[in-house]
């Protein structure tokens, strides 16, 4: 097993930065910060000077649009052995029957290559996931919402939106801060794993960098074994020792995003699982109330958190949320 001997985090200056849909933030969330911060300063006697949570954004999917994969498949298929279901391309995703390569993705049931079509992404709208993560961390003291990923008009790659933050801050701070990337270890089964559009989260040259400069700790979740993907993972078995496997023993929990949209969806109250302030927001944005967003949600634009005053506490509703442009380093 291979090292830097420099890499060693132990008594650094360090931030920490955690990339993602945030659809909506949770308190899972904040203890995974809370939990990692407690980790490096106890144990490693780290300096932990700040916390990002960075908001992906709308940016679309590089997957190859539907009408060029049609073709492919109909050229490939030369031979008129499979026939194509062009009516996929054109109104479907498939649920449950769509195999998702690039640059093709095809599905094989009964003699038939079906293409999968175009259908828009059902997630939140990015500033509105901002909007919840400003209002959650808005009473932290170093926890802050980061805009700059949700800001970009083409999909970045999150080491660079680390770089981007380690460069900020370290300027912030006048002197080299290190930039430790956090996740729960159900995103550490997701680094390697092929995703919808065809491209991984993060390549493997994109991880032997990130376990060699900076570091990476993973919170432990139920049914989850990180130590087992450590292993069976050639790039980070490698570096392992950069790797900081931690748990919460205060309060372990599997809370997980997906759950809290359908319990809102459902009525159910998800009250102690998130802010009041962004159970709140959820409401008054009517969000997860169906099981696919409606086009209508990009045609409202959530208003404009008021500046922080440092002489006024909690007034009005939203009044006290931080915009996270007023950061001096997004």
């Amino acid at each position: 097993m291979a090292t830097d001997p420099c890499s060693s985090i132990s008594g650094c200056r360090v931030a920490l930065l955690s990339c993602g849909q945030f659809d909506p933030p949770s308190y899972a969330h904040l203890r995974m910060f809370e939990r990692a911060r407690d980790f490096l300063m106890r144990t490693m006697g780290c300096k932990v000077v700040e916390g990002i949570m960075s908001v992906a954004g709308d940016t679309a999917s590089t997957r190859t649009p539907a009408k060029h994969r049609l073709r492919m498949v109909e050229t490939a298929n030369a031979q008129e052995i499979f026939s194509c279901e062009q009516w996929a391309a054109k109104w479907s995703r498939l649920a449950d029957f769509s195999l998702s390569q690039s640059p093709l993705t095809i599905t094989f049931i009964m003699g038939i290559m079906s293409v999968a079509g175009d259908t828009p992404s059902t997630r939140t709208p990015a500033k509105h996931r901002l909007r919840m993560v400003e209002t959650a961390v808005r009473k932290n003291f170093w926890i802050r919402a980061g805009n700059y990923e949700c800001n970009q008009q083409t999909p970045v790659r999150q080491l660079a939106v680390l770089k981007h933050y380690q460069k900020k801050i370290s300027q912030k701070h006048d002197e080299p801060i290190r930039m430790i990337y956090i996740c729960g270890s159900e995103v550490l089964d997701e680094l390697l794993a092929v995703q919808a559009d065809g491209c991984c989260l993060w390549t493997h040259a994109e991880i032997k960098e990130l376990l060699q400069k900076n570091g990476l700790i993973v919170l432990k979740r139920g049914r989850t074994h990180p130590s087992q993907t450590i292993y069976l993972t050639d790039v980070l078995r490698q570096y392992q020792k950069n790797i900081y496997v931690i748990e919460d023993e205060t309060f372990p929990n599997d809370l997980r995003c997906s759950r809290i949209r359908t319990a809102i969806r459902r009525g159910e109250s998800v009250k102690y699982c998130l802010d009041d302030d962004v159970i709140e927001y959820i409401h008054d944005h009517n969000l997860y109330q169906t099981s696919t967003r409606s086009q209508d949600d990009d045609k409202t634009v959530p208003p404009e958190p008021p500046q922080r005053s440092s002489s006024e506490g909690l007034s009005d509703k939203y009044k006290h949320v931080v915009s996270s442009e007023e950061v001096i380093y997004l």
